[in-house]
């Protein structure tokens, strides 16, 4: 059995709308695992032990296995785990960690799904901190319904569909995310999908630069970011800009920027590798001083009466961390004054100059999304 699909769910934002990243893609040596990729992949493998048996249960099979977890690692797991069993509870049938297999080219598995309340449910568990996963349109949460609905019996008869994204290690949104869809809905994402693999095979499939370029290991490479890149207006004409043309190169920027950091991350691995680049070098970073053995300091400048200790006040999110919440008594002294303000994305007055642009009504209309 393969162990990489040729169409990932999981990689579904890419090739769905970068058709000739997929080739591509293919014909690169698989990327080398990050230590965030590792974290979540083993957050993933112990939350499914208590999905399936209890917490304490994961808890000891940690313990044997010396994993620990950070304090609100294991409250995530919580989340997660509470958000399945009750869905469990109400089920006619769930998986936990379910392969599911439509073609030699499309498979994956899925975190958690359940057939409850007259819906498949498909969960994803997100161990995530730094980047918001969005649950409305996800591609991957509606490649994989779409595959339920084809491939396991209980979910054939569905009349709907919940999403669902449990992500509690991002601060600033719910933990719980969720959308509906109608199985037309789902029907029709089945369609979209085989459509786009079909376009992704193709020689001349086309370029799309996005948002989704973000994780394309062809990104360095890419002919359709380097032609982005060159086409960006002076800072002359930049000064002559609508306000149309700014807030379109303003979205193109994004992606320029991700493209930039992917070719200084390639550039690096290769002269790391022994690669010659004319005119680049690799250079140490500032050295920061550290002590090799701190008990060992301690003990030996307290013998010679040194104070090499201090105490120091703990900061609102230390204090938070410690106690759960701040306590009551100390609230009155936290100041949350913004420090200044950054220029972001607003999708409600957005303008997107581009033929793909997704109907804002037809997304209105058939999905609807709530936090939990």
């Amino acid at each position: 059995m393969k162990q990489h699909a040729a169409f990932s769910p999981s990689a579904s934002d890419r090739w769905l709308n970068c058709p000739a990243s997929h080739l591509r893609s293919a014909a690169l040596p698989p990327a080398p695992s990050s230590t965030y990729a590792d974290r979540g992949t083993l957050l993933h493998e112990y939350a499914a032990i208590a999905v399936l048996g209890t917490m304490r249960e994961m808890d000891k099979k940690a313990r044997d296995n010396g994993v620990t977890f950070e304090t609100d690692e294991r409250e995530a797991i919580l989340v997660y785990v509470n958000f399945c069993k009750k869905l469990r509870k109400r089920a006619s049938a769930w998986g936990v960690e379910v392969r599911v297999e439509y073609s030699e080219e499309l498979f994956g598995t899925v975190d958690f799904y359940a057939v409850a309340d007259g819906m498949l449910h498909v969960v994803d568990f997100k161990a995530g901190r730094g980047v918001l996963v969005d649950v409305l349109e996800n591609p991957q949460l509606l490649t994989y319904a779409a595959m339920l609905m084809e491939t396991h019996s209980a979910a054939k008869a569905a009349p709907r569909v919940a999403t669902h994204i449990v992500q509690p290690l991002y601060p600033n949104d719910a933990p719980i995310r969720s959308a509906f869809y109608s199985r037309q809905r789902i029907e029709e994402w089945k369609e979209h999908v085989f459509a786009a693999m079909s376009r992704a095979k193709a020689d001349d499939a086309p370029f799309h630069p996005g948002e989704h370029c973000r994780w394309c290991p062809v990104k360095p490479q890419c002919p359709a970011l380097m032609g982005l890149a060159t086409s960006l207006p002076a800072p002359l004409e930049q000064a002559d800009m609508s306000v149309e043309k700014l807030s379109e190169w303003l979205a193109k920027a994004d992606t320029i920027e991700t493209w930039i950091a992917a070719l200084r991350a390639h550039a690096h691995q290769l002269v790391e590798g022994g690669t010659a680049i004319p005119g680049w070098k690799l250079v140490d970073k500032r050295a920061v001083r550290k002590w090799t053995d701190e008990d060992e300091v301690l003990a030996v400048a307290t013998a010679r009466s040194y104070n090499v200790t201090e105490i120091k006040l703990l900061s609102p999110p230390q204090v938070e961390k410690r106690y759960k919440t701040i306590p009551l008594v100390l609230q009155p002294f936290v100041d949350q004054t913004p420090s200044g303000q950054n220029l972001v994305r607003d999708p409600a007055t957005a303008i997107i100059a581009t033929d793909s642009a997704k109907p804002a009504l037809d997304a209105a209309l058939l999905h609807l999304q709530y936090r939990v």
